[in-house]
């Protein structure tokens, strides 16, 4: 019998199956296609401290710490960009993260154009220089080579969670797994797992695009929540996130590759962390924020799982 079960190898199933087994508990991670396979594996890889939400700051300024240690970091910056007419909201919420141990700094349109001459910007941002992005390929080689012990099942997709007097059954298309506890860190796939959830969550379908342009080389990555775009350099070129790359950049593009991936939102936009039957878990619908929190999430999940089965051990 396994301690835990973790269901899902994006980047939030992998770190809580590693913060589970460092623990020292018995588990077993699995996916139903390959590890990172789905919308992690598309996402930019974009890690800064400030959000709107204080939790999901909370969150993104533990997991800023832990994966600024890692090798596979670029530390570039980054800009929260605002328009000039919620200056005041966002110089405010400025100064309560700041209050709270955020490094960042507010940039007006005059400093934006001076220190960041290659970038068009219209509005306002919030300058963290401690933020960066990973690649995402390079941080999974990274993980994988310092993860602690624990079996994954990959090409094992999960097709019922089956509870029993004192644990649960994963049903998989070849094998069913006795555990004491279950986490589901899915996407769209978990509501086919855990019905009880439909009316917390949102589906929304991201199109990213990867622009070949002229090189930039570090420049900060950046979210423009007035048109809701962001982009990070990639090799040189721009990787764009939205519809369109008008009005940020100002340089030649020369073609696109264009990926599509769907993303699970929680509608309060905070994502779903919590007990939903006694030994089952969930962890899911941080959407395309859920990389740059994943550290916290996986180390308040681990403290619910233990919390759990130290009671199942007395």
């Amino acid at each position: 019998m396994f301690d835990s079960i973790v269901i899902g190898g994006g980047c939030i199933g992998l770190t809580i199956a590693n913060e589970l087994a460092t623990s020292g508990n018995k588990v077993l991670l699995l996916e139903k296609d390959h590890l990172i396979s789905g919308a992690t594996g598309k996402s930019g890889g974009m890690i800064r401290a400030f959000h709107q939400s204080e939790r999901l700051t909370q969150w993104a300024q533990r997991s800023l710490k832990k994966f600024s240690r890692m090798e596979s970091f670029n530390q570039t910056g980054s800009l929260y960009i605002y328009p000039l007419e919620n200056k005041e909201e966002f110089r405010a919420k400025a100064a309560n993260r700041k209050a709270s141990g955020v490094e960042l700094e507010v940039l007006t349109q005059d400093e934006l154009e001076a220190r960041f001459p290659e970038m068009k910007i219209t509005g306002e941002a919030l300058y963290e220089k401690k933020s960066g992005y990973l690649n995402i390929q390079e941080w999974f080689a990274e993980f994988m080579d310092s993860k602690a012990d624990f079996e994954i099942y990959e090409n094992e997709m999960v097709v019922s969670l089956d509870r029993k007097a004192n644990s649960w059954n994963v049903v998989t298309e070849n094998f069913t797994f006795e555990t004491q506890s279950v986490v589901v860190s899915t996407g769209i796939e978990i509501s086919s797992l855990i019905k009880d959830l439909g009316d917390e969550l949102t589906v929304k379908t991201i199109k990213t695009r990867s622009y070949s342009s002229n090189p930039f080389g570090d420049m900060p990555h950046f979210i423009d929540v007035s048109n809701f775009r962001y982009g990070r350099s990639h090799g040189g070129n721009l990787l764009l996130g939205h519809d369109s790359n008008e009005g940020i950049i100002d340089s030649p593009k020369r073609g696109f590759e264009l990926i599509e991936a769907q993303d699970l939102y929680a509608n309060d936009r905070e994502g779903i962390l919590k007990e939903v039957q006694s030994g089952l878990f969930v962890a899911t619908g941080w959407g395309g924020t859920g990389f740059k929190l994943a550290p916290a999430i996986a180390e308040d999940m681990n403290e619910l799982v233990n919390n759990f089965l130290g009671g199942c051990h007395v």
